[in-house]
């Protein structure tokens, strides 16, 4: 920061305190703090922090350039210049009475959410919505409440269909790429859902804080101060709610036209309640009001992360548990509910359920045995073991079956060598059941032999399971609509979709404009005519810059902005010390025209 210049440390501070991390012009930059900074003062301070990767500066396809600060520093240069908003609010935790509301959190709801998709399944309407009963289990399982993103101010693909707290994580699954929308159900990204699972518990955490931010920082610039006061909160650490909006209120961050007490209570409506609804933070009572701590990642001891194994198939669950040995029980056992621990129960349907998805019975009992801290009860592992063995005993199978009408034509592929490797089985005379790999095989070699196969037997058997690889859309059922850019929640912050400005004219047209102007007017305090003093005003507005003058014995920065003509005299109307003045030409002494290069 000492590296900094004047100019560019008062540029900064106005762009951090007034437009935060929304894109601005120059001009609006001026206007936003009329007489604290001259056009060119803006033009100067924009082009330097832009040399610096502290600005950039992006071209709209009809010419308009805008700046914003660079992603990602909003949060450090705004607790550069507001302290007052990050430790001077921390309080003690004597102080605080805990909300002792415990939550599942987002990376274990992000969990739950994909085991659904994965052992459940979730449909897809003809619109591309969740089918209502999927809609409605999810919803049950989240238990996240909807009062409590009431504030979270957010639009999204479904609005109509979708709860806000089931659309946060479907928003999450699809930005990650865990997700995607088959034809006529949700999908897993297989090797993308293995590597998030491998991931340690704090990166998992991390990931998905990041992912909050950046989804849910709005346009208005109040709001995101108040997110960047919370990202730079120390987790763990209790802070006082109403001091953090007293600092920014203070600062003069603009509130976006709502009243103190409204401001106030913005930050926790789209913030604080929603983050503690999804575990990232926590909230408490005070003296002063409301108390809000961000959650610190779990501390994860790989000695103390297995579960509990009961006699009665219940598996007790810590939070510290890898996800993805919970991955495994979400496919073989029922979840009984829980918070911060969890409990899961075995029963046979469960077992034969990951039995049936083609999980290896020996290697699901080894998963079960390996995680239990104390092992698994010996009744418990004799029944696992005898589920394991009785199922698929008998089986029921969907099978191709191809009818002859007369016993000639059945004969003769019996006896037919070339068709021998399609067929599974004879079944009495007529009938053969089709290996179902060779389903197109088998009808291409029959029409090549003069056999006329009629609209549902082997073809239509061979669109049904392209449609059931999800190749096609199934009959009747339109494609389900791609989610916007990487996930449904509509993002209203799209400076960055224009292309950045590889040569931004900056100061470059105005040191033009001056390099017109007579040079002694720049080089020192001189006593010039009425007139000449009015030529070296318009010269300055022009130039958006500033003046140097003596007027009334004292000398002022002005910062002129119209100049009108008062009779035989004039008057120039502009600010000093930010504030409006109007300065007769009889008051004007000395004068110099000011180019801020060395500030």
């Amino acid at each position: 920061m000492n590296e900094l210049t004047t100019v560019e440390r008062k540029t900064l501070e106005m762009i951090v305190l007034r437009f935060g991390e929304e894109p601005f012009g120059a001009e609006a930059l001026e206007r936003a703090f009329p007489g604290r900074v001259s056009g060119f003062e803006a033009e100067l301070g924009l082009e330097r922090l832009r040399a610096r990767g502290i600005v950039e500066t992006r071209r709209k396809a009809w010419g308009e350039t805008i700046h914003a600060l660079a992603p990602g520093l909003f949060a450090d240069w705004q607790g550069y210049y507001l302290p007052a908003v990050g430790e001077p609010c921390q309080l003690d935790d004597a102080a605080v009475e805990p909300n002792y509301e415990p939550k599942a959190g987002f990376a274990k709801l992000l969990l739950f959410f994909l085991a659904d998709v994965a052992n459940v399944g979730i449909g897809l309407t003809q619109k591309g919505t969740f089918a209502k009963k999927d809609a409605m289990r999810l919803a049950s399982r989240i238990d996240v409440a909807e009062e409590a993103l009431a504030g979270l101010d957010i639009a999204y693909l479904h609005q109509d269909k979708l709860g806000k707290p089931l659309a946060v994580l479907y928003d999450a699954a699809l930005r990650l790429g865990l997700v995607r929308n088959g034809a006529s159900a949700l999908e897993l990204d297989r090797e993308r859902v293995d590597a998030w699972l491998a991931k340690p518990l704090p990166d998992i955490e991390g990931e998905l804080r990041a992912l909050w931010w950046d989804v849910y920082t709005p346009t208005d610039v109040w709001l995101q101060h108040g997110g960047a006061a919370l990202r730079r909160m120390t987790p763990g650490r209790w802070y006082a709610v109403d001091r953090v909006a007293d600092g920014l209120l203070a600062a003069g961050v603009p509130t976006g036209g709502r009243t103190e007490d409204e401001a106030r209570e913005a930050l926790s409506r789209y913030w604080l309640r929603p983050l503690a609804a999804f575990g990232f933070a926590e909230l408490g009572s005070t003296s002063e009001g409301l108390a809000a701590r961000m959650t610190a990642p779990l501390d994860v001891d790989e000695e103390e992360t297995g579960w509990y194994a009961q006699p009665d198939f219940e598996l007790i669950v810590p939070p510290t548990a890898p996800f993805r040995a919970r991955w495994e029980l979400e496919a073989c056992a029922e979840y009984a509910g829980g918070d911060a621990v969890d409990r899961y129960r075995i029963t046979k349907a469960s077992w034969e359920r990951a039995l049936g998805s083609g999980r290896d019975a020996e290697a699901l009992l080894e998963v079960v045995r390996s995680g239990a801290r104390y092992g698994v009860p010996e009744p418990v592992e004799a029944a696992l073991r005898q589920w394991s063995a009785a199922y698929g005993a008998l089986t029921l199978e969907d099978v191709t079956l191809l009818r002859c009408r007369n016993a000639e034509d059945a004969a003769y592929l019996k006896s037919e060598p070339s068709l021998s490797e399609c067929f599974v089985a004879h079944i009495g005379e007529l009938d053969f059941i089709v290996r179902r790999s060779m389903t197109k095989t088998l009808a291409d070699a029959l029409k090549r032999q003069g056999f006329s196969l009629r609209a549902g037997g082997p073809a239509a058997e061979a669109a049904s399971s392209a449609e059931d690889a999800g190749e096609a859309p199934a009959r009747g059922r339109a494609a389900a609509p791609a989610a916007s850019a990487g996930g449904i929640v509509h993002s209203r912050r799209n400076a960055a979709l224009f292309p950045l400005d590889p040569a931004p004219s900056g100061t470059k047209p105005l040191r033009e404009r001056l390099s017109a102007a007579p040079q002694a007017w720049l080089r020192s305090m001189r006593k010039y005519h009425a007139s000449t003093v009015r030529d070296l005003m318009e010269t300055a507005i022009d130039a958006r810059t500033s003046v140097r003058l003596v007027m009334d014995g004292r000398e002022v920065e002005l910062v002129p902005k119209r100049v009108t003509p008062v009779g035989a005299d004039w008057i120039v109307q502009g600010y000093i010390d930010g504030e409006e003045a109007t300065v007769a030409s009889s008051a004007c002494g000395e004068a110099q025209l000011l180019v801020p290069e060395q500030a």
